[in-house]
């Protein structure tokens, strides 16, 4: 019998996310590795779009970037319960 080899397969939980010029955030794709995600991102960022595309680990937080996160951070007009 032939010892089994281990091969090391890099976990699938990485996501592209995507955001929008209205500040949504949404994922574009998951179950990605971090190579292929990254790679993923990248090549979105690449065309020129006016939306922002990050790889990020699943189930993380999502991160805001951009100019549409300082909106989402800092929003201008104020909501009051009554």
């Amino acid at each position: 019998m032939k010892p089994s080899v281990a091969t090391s397969i890099p976990p699938r939980d990485w996501c592209v996310l995507r955001l929008d010029d209205n500040g949504n955030q949404f994922v574009v794709c998951g179950d990605l590795d971090q190579h292929d995600a990254e790679a993923l991102a990248a090549d979105y960022q690449a065309r020129g779009h006016k939306q922002s595309y990050w790889a990020q680990r699943s189930g993380t937080p999502i991160r805001r970037v951009g100019y549409a996160a300082a909106r989402l951070t800092h929003p201008t007009k104020s909501v009051r319960n009554t």
